[in-house]
Parts: C-alpha cells; sequence; structure tokens
C-alpha cells in the first residue's frame, strides 16, 4: 500500500505545535519563506545598527528606530516554488519548525564547501570529513558567518525584541542539509514544503487564496 502523507506522527507534530503557534507565526506555518544565500546582496548577513536619535525629533518612527538593537539584513524573500529554484543555486527555507538549506544539483563543490566545514558528502554519520545526508556543520568563512547571521535574525522574527523570538517558536528549529540527487531524506519533504506548486495531495496555494477571497467576497456582499 502507498505510504500515507503526511504520516501519522507528522500530523500530531504539527497538530500539537500548531495549537500553539503565535498569531504573527501562523501564516508562515502554511506558507513558508524562501531565500536564496548562494548570491547575497553586498549587505546581506551584515548587522546594521540603527541610527541614533536625532535632537528635536521625537516622533514614533524615529523613538522606534533609535530603540532597536542591531539587525541583520535578509536576502530577498522568494516564492515557495519548484520554479524559482535553480540547480545551481542554494536556498534557505524556513517553515517555523525547521530552517532547510537546499543545495542544488549543479553546485559546484567548491562553492558548497565554503558553507560547509567538510570536505565531501556522506551517507551515512561517519567520522572524518564526510557530512551526513541531513546533517549541517557550517565552517569559519565569511559566507557561513553571514548565513549564521541570517538565520539568527530569523530565529529572533526579525525583531530587535529577543523575548519575542524565543516565545513564537515553540520549538528549536534545527537547520537540515538537503543535497538535491545525492539521496538526501530530506528531499521530499522540503519539496512537500514549496506551497505554491499544487501536487497531487493538495491544491495549489494560489487556489486556497483564491477560494478564501470568493468567500470573503460572498460573505461582504450578504452583508450589505
Amino acid at each position: 500500500s502507498a505510504k500515507p502523507f503526511p504520516t501519522a506522527d507528522e500530523r500530531a507534530y504539527h497538530i500539537f505545535y500548531g495549537r500553539m503557534v503565535s498569531p504573527n507565526m501562523s501564516l508562515q506555518c502554511v506558507h513558508p519563506h524562501l531565500f536564496k544565500v548562494s548570491d547575497m546582496r553586498s549587505r546581506d548577513g551584515h548587522w546594521i545598527t540603527p541610527p541614533v536619535l536625532q535632537e528635536n525629533k521625537v516622533d514614533e518612527a524615529n523613538v522606534i528606530a533609535a530603540s532597536m538593537r542591531p539587525v541583520c539584513q535578509l536576502p530577498k524573500t522568494m516564492n515557495p516554488s519548484i520554479a524559482c529554484l535553480d540547480e545551481s543555486g542554494m536556498y534557505l527555507l524556513d517553515d517555523r519548525f525547521s530552517f532547510y538549506l537546499f543545495v542544488g544539483r549543479d553546485v559546484p563543490d567548491e562553492k558548497w564547501q565554503n558553507l560547509l566545514a567538510v570536505g565531501r558528502v556522506g551517507s551515512s554519520r561517519a567520522r572524518g570529513s564526510s557530512v551526513p545526508v541531513g546533517g549541517l556543520s557550517l565552517a569559519d568563512t565569511d559566507s557561513a558567518h553571514k548565513l549564521r547571521s541570517v538565520i539568527h535574525q530569523l530565529r529572533m522574527l526579525n525583531s530587535p525584541n529577543e523575548t519575542l523570538g524565543l516565545t513564537a517558536r515553540n520549538t528549536y528549529a534545527p537547520l537540515i542539509l538537503v543535497f538535491v540527487g545525492r539521496g538526501s531524506v530530506f528531499e521530499e519533504e522540503m519539496d512537500s514544503l514549496l506551497v505554491d506548486d499544487p501536487d497531487t495531495h493538495e491544491r495549489s496555494y494560489v487556489d486556497f487564496l483564491v477560494d478564501i477571497h470568493r468567500s470573503v467576497r460572498e460573505q461582504s456582499d450578504q452583508t450589505a
């Protein structure tokens, strides 16, 4: 018989934590954030200190900016769709429960090795320089430091308020490595999170939004 999708354990896991999700994270549970990390802009991954409070300017926006702690500039977001993925690129997907580092099939070895603290890909948790599929250890390089900063900022919900970030995620989201075409058991899992693509199990996210919009219009017409 065909494997159930999702499995009973996966359903129970997401139902349990979904009941405790905060309002500001609820949308991310159904529409993950996708970032391209292989070609980041010059300031992406760098910590930016907000300007100090200027004299004679006490408007609300200025006060809020001055009270903020340094924040990390994030890469541009992309639609979570297979059409947005390039086999020669690397991407970071955040579905609130986990971070997935997607390494395309055509990414040169020297490019991903600049991020990882190992020299080759392995299929098991072997000792030495082999990275296990699904595991991740970042290197001590400029690119890896920028990726660390991006992930740290995402854990804090891109907010200067650390308490908000710590309470918004009920679990510590692990960082999962996904090598395309190299036997990664997480490849199918990440593919299922590209919700802008329709599949055999559920309708596309666009169709879902269209139905929601239609229902809202119908309710508005009835109450008008």
